[in-house]
């Protein structure tokens, strides 16, 4: 599984698309989760043609079996694979969607001890709303937050 911290080395390779390095800079301010903490799945809505690119470029960062793709409803990846891991382990997951899916994950989150730690609004080229958003037991966002504050302070 990859971090954070390959995602970004990813984009500084240029090895992305356009669609990719258009969505780079909000991605890259995302507050950065544990060096230990993975990233479990990248979910993405093939309908919207940024997210597919951007799914395609994390392909390369992650490998593909750590991409979901989704047509609107998060349902069977929730009951098919992510419920069940989450009873098990708390792991990061991470997508671009419309606000529907995030939400339904948003609320089921914190009782598998995680929550939405970084979340942003974009505009496609087809003119649609799309999320940028991570998902991570609480205490990445802590520790993020603790090194952004240390970075600061510095």
């Amino acid at each position: 599984m990859a971090n954070r911290r390959q995602f970004l080395q990813l984009i500084q390779l240029g090895t992305a698309t356009t669609a990719l390095t258009a969505f780079a800079a909000p991605l890259a301010a995302m507050p950065v989760l544990d060096a230990t903490q993975p990233l479990f799945k990248f979910v993405y809505d093939s309908r919207h043609r940024a997210s597919a690119q951007l799914a395609s470029g994390m392909a390369v960062a992650l490998g593909a079996d750590h991409l979901h793709a989704m047509q609107g409803d998060i349902t069977p990846f929730w009951y098919g694979e992510l419920q069940q891991l989450w009873q098990q382990q708390a792991l990061a997951v991470a997508g671009l969607t419309e606000a529907g899916p995030l939400f339904c994950l948003q609320q089921l989150a914190p009782q598998y001890g995680l929550r939405v730690v970084w979340q942003q609004e974009m505009r496609s080229a087809e003119g649609a709303t799309l999320v940028s958003w991570i998902i991570a037991p609480a205490r990445s966002a802590v520790s993020g937050q603790k090194q952004a504050q240390e970075g600061r302070n510095a």
